[in-house]
C-alpha cells in the first residue's frame, strides 16, 4: 500500500531490511504487556496499557504470496487499552491529512478519550484537526491506535505514510483501531509526535 507516495520517499525504502526487522522483532517484545509512559520536552506526558494487546510489525517482508503492507514500512504499532489512557500528548510532527505541525497542538487525554484540545496558535491545521475529531464521535475522540517509527531512512514530510514511519518518532491515532482495540470507525487519524522518551515498568527505551 503506497498512499500518496513521492520520490521524497525514495530513501526510507533503500534500507537494510534485516537491521529494521530485528528492531522491530526487539521492541517489540520490550514493550508487550508493558505500562508505558511517554513524555516530551514540549509537554507530552501520557501514560498507557498495553496489556494483552497485539503488537504488529511492519518489517517491509512482503515476499509471501498474498502479504501485503505499507511502502515505505518500518513500524511496530498497537492500540492501547483504551480506558488506561490518561495525560496529555503535543503533537508536534505531522497530522494525517492536514500535514506538517508549524504550531504544536496539544490534546488532553481522560480514560482514553479526548478532553480538550488546544495550541497557543489556533491555525487552520488546529481548527480542522479539531473539527475532524468531532466527525464520527465517541470514535474520533478515542485513541486506537500506538505506534513507533524504525525506519532510519525516513524523514518527515507531512505525509504520514512516511511520517510515522521515522526513526525516533511516535504516533498516536484516533477513530478505528484496526481491529486492534475496541475502536470501530470510518476515520483514523494520526498525530506524530517527535523526540519522545519512552518508559516502561523499569527502564527508558532508547531505541534510537
Amino acid at each position: 500500500m503506497m498512499p500518496a507516495f513521492s520520490d521524497e520517499m525514495k530513501k526510507a525504502v533503500v534500507i537494510d531490511y534485516d537491521d529494521l526487522n530485528k528492531a522491530c522483532i526487539d521492541l517489540s517484545q520490550i514493550i508487550t504487556d508493558e505500562t508505558i509512559k511517554v513524555e516530551s520536552d514540549l509537554g507530552t506526558d501520557v501514560e498507557f496499557s498495553l496489556e494483552g494487546r497485539e503488537i504488529k510489525i511492519d518489517n517491509g517482508d512482503i515476499s509471501k504470496v498474498g502479504s501485503f503492507g505499507n511502502v515505505p514500512a518500518g513500524e511496530i504499532f498497537t492500540a492501547p487499552v483504551e480506558d488506561s489512557i490518561n495525560g496529555t500528548i503535543v503533537v508536534d510532527g505531522s497530522i494525517g491529512g492536514l500535514g506538517e505541525v508549524d504550531n504544536p497542538i496539544s490534546i488532553e487525554l481522560e480514560s482514553g478519550q479526548v478532553k480538550d484540545i488546544y495550541s497557543y496558535v489556533e491555525d487552520g491545521i488546529f481548527d480542522k484537526f479539531r473539527k475532524m475529531c468531532e466527525y464520527d464521535l465517541p470514535a474520533t475522540k478515542t485513541v486506537g491506535e500506538f505506534g513507533i517509527g524504525l525506519n532510519p531512512g525516513a524523514s518527515i514530510i507531512g505525509t504520514m505514510l512516511m511520517d510515522e514511519k521515522v526513526l525516533g518518532t511516535i504516533h498516536f491515532a484516533f477513530g478505528d483501531s484496526y481491529d486492534l482495540g475496541k475502536s470501530k470507525s470510518k476515520f483514523h487519524t494520526d498525530v506524530l509526535i517527535k523526540n519522545p522518551s519512552i518508559f516502561g515498568s523499569e527502564k527508558l527505551y532508547g531505541w534510537y
